[in-house]
């Protein structure tokens, strides 16, 4: 199909658009779902996520949005962390401890140890 001089300018501009509409959409949803950890007006005043790690551990958070805090919860006992400045994602730390979180993935640090983490449907049978 041979498109004119005026046509080929105008699909461009129709697929650009219609690109833009589903990124818009599909970002609107990503953004509502974790925008709850975030602490947005529109998030609850808590949330917990649970997290199976590469070194084999899992752990949860539990995000207390009214306060700044989180409580992280792994095999070696339960952290309170305060929110850190992060430019993306929701970081919270205290100490050596630091639980690093974008969507569905996350960075666990322990002192100079950090593994990666992805956010677990349910609690895994082991």
């Amino acid at each position: 199909m041979k498109l004119s001089k005026k046509t080929g300018p105008v699909l461009m501009a129709l697929l650009l658009a219609t690109l833009a509409v589903g990124a818009i959409v599909y970002g609107g949803r990503w953004i509502e779902r974790f925008a709850d950890v975030a602490g947005t007006a529109k998030s609850p005043e808590r949330a917990s996520f649970l997290f199976e790690c590469e070194d084999g551990s899992i752990v949860t958070i539990s995000y207390d949005n009214e306060n700044d805090t989180a409580s992280l919860i792994t095999p070696d006992g339960t952290f309170e962390l305060t929110r850190l400045i992060s430019a993306s994602g929701a970081r919270y730390g205290a100490e050596e401890i630091e639980f690093w979180s974008k969507g569905s993935r996350a960075n666990y640090t322990r002192g100079e140890l950090t593994t990666q983490c992805t956010e677990a449907e349910e609690r895994p049978s082991r």
